[in-house]
């Protein structure tokens, strides 16, 4: 394509090199196509009696679940939605990994690249130069980063007893310190990232779970023992938060009086994130029932204030407490 420009990462630090840029609003508008050479590669190495290119149940019930951390990234990017089951077959096949695992001791290799590049392909004509940095090479670094996979064992040994070797194992250098900066500053402007470090971090925890008998684990070059990966592997489950998710919506399927309910499926105007939405028989009033009657027949918007919970980007429950009519002025791209 003309007036195209080419970007190709090789490794960690480039990645966070263009991140910034795109975090000061430094990539410019002429679109641009970024691919992946060598990076990110996640290499998991475990040794200890009976690794000889052969890996646990447990182990490969971890790389089960860092696909689904795959698939949901995603589902969440590409057809803004948490649920994976979004995903076509085809996509399903285009970013299904494969692990190799090497003999000599356990050494699992997974090529995320391909991953980032299906990413690309499938947004470079939907996002800004920008936003399209932020979205893939923030994902690459969630996914396969060894930053992403300190910052996971710093965060889930905090308030842990670990021994000194496994402290500074996880220390991060003064670089690493600011890149995490830049990585924080990255996350808070792009909560889906974010959602995705989350699911990334249960796959990360599940590795270590999966080490029961190993003597050490490294990945990426990050090195802790059997009990290490233990002990921090061992912390609470991920608690839904409460959020309030107001705003003016399109209804887009109505079922009434399920189980003393009436049940919604509704789309966000702003942000196109659709999700299930509900209220009991008497929790609003007559007018209010007419008005979400009104919008679902009209197909037009409608406010509507709900409670609800997340966890990890999705929307767990939500509870319709009020509703509130539109003007009927068309919004622009209806």
């Amino acid at each position: 394509m003309e007036n195209q420009q080419e970007i190709t990462i090789r490794n960690e630090a480039q990645a966070f090199h263009l991140i910034e840029k795109a975090l000061k609003q430094e990539i410019g508008d002429i679109p641009i196509q970024i691919k992946f050479d060598g990076w990110p590669i996640l290499e998991i190495e475990l040794e200890g009696e009976g690794y000889e290119g052969t890996i646990t149940a447990e182990m490969a019930g971890a790389l089960v679940e860092l696909q689904h951390a795959m698939n949901r990234a995603f589902a969440r990017s590409v057809h803004h939605s948490t649920n994976a089951r979004k995903l076509t077959n085809e996509e399903r096949q285009d970013i299904l990994f494969k692990a190799k695992v090497d003999k000599g001791c356990s050494l699992i290799t997974i090529d995320l690249g391909k991953f980032g590049e299906k990413l690309v392909t499938n947004l470079v004509d939907k996002m800004t130069p920008e936003h399209l940095v932020m979205t893939v090479v923030g994902l690459a670094v969630v996914a396969g980063g060894t930053l992403a996979y300190k910052a996971f064992l710093k965060h889930s040994s905090e308030d842990k007893k670990t021994s000194e070797e496994t402290h500074k194992a996880i220390a991060m250098s003064q670089e690493e310190t600011k890149r995490m900066a830049i990585f924080s500053q990255a996350m808070n402007t792009h909560p889906a990232l974010d959602h995705a470090r989350q699911d990334f971090d249960i796959a990360r925890n599940e590795m270590l779970k999966g080490t029961a008998d190993a003597k050490t684990i490294s990945v990426n070059g990050v090195e802790i023992d059997r009990e290490a990966a233990r002990v921090i592997s061992m912390h609470k489950r991920t608690e839904s938060k409460a959020v309030q998710l107001n705003g003016n919506y399109f209804i887009r399927k109505v079922d009434w009086h399920i189980d003393g309910e009436v049940r919604l499926s509704v789309a966000n105007v702003d942000n196109a994130r659709v999700f299930q939405a509900a209220f009991t028989d008497d929790s609003l009033d007559k007018e209010q029932t007419k008005i979400l009657q009104k919008a679902e027949w009209a197909r037009s918007k409608v406010y509507l204030s709900i409670n609800g919970t997340e966890l990890r980007g999705e929307i767990t429950t939500a509870t319709v407490i009020g509703v509130t009519e539109q003007p009927q002025n068309k919004v622009a791209g209806e």
